[in-house]
């Protein structure tokens, strides 16, 4: 009876290592399901909102673009409103802003080869002749129309005015346009 008390526990307990076993795949296989279904949601949820945006930024995309050729086409239009007098003239306004001379004489206008230029004399102080170089380096590095400053003397009669001479040069571009 022993024998057999012995045996029908050896089976019992195998029978329950057995279930044990089972429940535990069981038990870890649901938890690898519940983990992989939070994770597709979340990336469900990132899709979603990845899509709405896209939406979003395809319209401000189409928006941009649209101001940029806006902006494009009023530039064009101001290149043509302007003449090269006016471009010229603009750019010596610029030019008396940022050294902001005592005085300023400008010769006139003159073209050759389709390309235009423009005279002018600065007189400034002594105590400005920092601000004025710093101003003329910077005008010198803009674009369209070109700034030459030719020469700077200082003057030894009583005030001590440096005297700034140079062009404003408007030159012919391939395609006719200044």
């Amino acid at each position: 009876m022993m024998v057999q008390m012995r045996q029908y526990s050896t089976k019992q307990a195998l029978r329950l290592t057995a279930i044990l076993t089972l429940v535990l795949l069981l038990g870890s296989s649901l938890a690898l399901i519940v983990r992989k279904k939070q994770s597709l949601d979340e990336l469900l949820r990132y899709h979603t909102r990845i899509k709405s945006n896209l939406v979003a930024m395809q319209e401000n995309t189409r928006r941009l673009q649209k101001q940029m050729s806006d902006f494009r086409t009023q530039l064009k239009l101001d290149e043509q409103r302007h003449s090269k007098e006016v471009r010229l003239f603009q750019r010596l306004d610029q030019i008396k802003a940022a050294v902001q001379p005592t005085e300023m004489l400008v010769t006139a206008i003159e073209t050759k080869d389709a390309a235009s230029s423009i005279g002018f004399t600065l007189k400034l102080p002594y105590e400005r002749y920092e601000a004025g170089v710093n101003a003329m380096g910077q005008l010198q590095t803009e674009a369209l129309p070109l700034v030459s400053f030719n020469e700077a003397s200082l003057s030894s009669s009583a005030g001590n005015d440096i005297t700034i001479t140079g062009t404003v040069l408007l030159p012919a571009l391939p395609g006719g346009q200044p």
